[in-house]
């Protein structure tokens, strides 16, 4: 994983990195390989724009929920000038865009070597009245998918890694799983769903420390009533209990404890929605980008545990969180150390 590697280079003595920031640089990275490919992926304005635009989006979108709809506009517009963001994605996508738009026109839609990632299903479906129009739909697109993805992705991340450098009693039971699944499977999608210890490590991280205390907003579009007599009206904004269910000791037992291998042997993983999961929220409007996300982190960290030991600055103290609202933030200022495993 090359975008691990450059910011976070193997050497034999212990090392500090900023984990958030190293997360978000690496995860932004890694997830723009699959949305538009070498060689923008790399470029490090253009993951300076996005890694921006998602962090700043997700802090404008908890404080506006707190206003009514008048003045949500004018709350919001200060923390995030989207306008800008989109002129500079733009600005970014062009000369890629331009050159597979004339691949196609030269050599037809399914040209040779055509990249399969996101930004081509972008160019082949998107439509507009004018090449620009349609590149201001993409770029709006891709803005988009970036905040679900890296944002989310990236906060995700380092509450489990914050876990896995105050939790070492776990490593080697996660190596030997990692190392006997790749070895008969090899690296592929396929292979991450064969890990059930890490898939249940990356879950219980969620679980006790997920992205906020509630899930699923939604608002009442009528009045209407639940089974046991709560009525709600219209206009009304609802959401999931998360962090209480999560939490709850009649529901899990030793809630309040990182318990990693918890669901190793249920049937469940961390992708599978329930009312006792809601990480990923519930029912029909459950989040579809939970695969690509899981996916992500089971193979970002299966690269920290096959290539680095870690720990942090202090042995076995975790980083405490902070809350914005109603979402769980890592600690965004402690630092992880990392070294070659030994």
């Amino acid at each position: 994983m090359a975008a691990f590697s450059e910011r976070v280079p193997q050497t034999t003595e212990w090392t500090k990195h900023p984990a958030l920031d190293m997360t978000l640089d690496i995860v932004s990275r890694t997830t723009h390989r699959v949305f538009v490919g070498l060689p923008l992926c790399r470029d490090p304005d253009y993951q300076a724009m996005n890694k921006k635009f998602a962090t700043e989006i997700s802090r404008a979108a908890s404080l506006v929920r707190l206003f009514p709809a008048p003045l949500k506009w004018f709350i919001g517009r200060p923390f995030v000038n989207v306008p800008a963001a989109l002129k500079g994605c733009m600005d970014h996508l062009r000369p890629t865009v331009e050159d597979r738009r004339s691949n196609i026109n030269k050599h037809g839609v399914q040209y040779a070597d055509k990249p399969q990632d996101l930004l081509s299903w972008f160019i082949d479906e998107v439509d507009g009245e004018t090449n620009e129009e349609i590149l201001k739909h993409i770029a709006f697109h891709l803005l988009i998918v970036n905040f679900g993805a890296v944002y989310t992705t990236s906060m995700s991340f380092t509450q489990a890694l914050y876990h896995l450098a105050a939790h070492p009693e776990f490593v080697d039971d996660l190596r030997d799983e990692i190392e006997a699944v790749t070895t008969n499977e090899g690296w592929s999608k396929a292979s991450m769903g064969e890990l059930r210890k890490l898939d249940s490590f990356l879950k219980e991280s969620q679980r006790i420390n997920g992205l906020g205390a509630i899930a699923s907003y939604r608002r009442v579009l009528k009045p209407f009533m639940f089974s046991d007599g709560t009525c709600v009206p219209a206009g009304t904004t609802i959401g999931v209990a998360t962090w209480s269910t999560h939490l709850d000791d009649s529901i899990y037992v030793n809630a309040h404890i990182f318990d990693a291998f918890r669901y190793v042997g249920r049937r469940s993983q961390m992708v599978t929605p329930s009312t006792d999961f809601l990480a990923f929220g519930l029912g029909r409007n459950v989040c579809p980008g939970r695969f690509f996300s899981v996916v992500i982190l089971k193979a970002m960290m299966s690269h920290v545990l096959m290539n680095y030991d870690v720990k942090l600055e202090e042995d076995g103290v975790r980083p405490k969180g902070s809350w914005f609202v109603t979402e769980r933030i890592p600690n965004g200022t402690a630092n992880v150390l990392f070294r070659r495993r030994v």
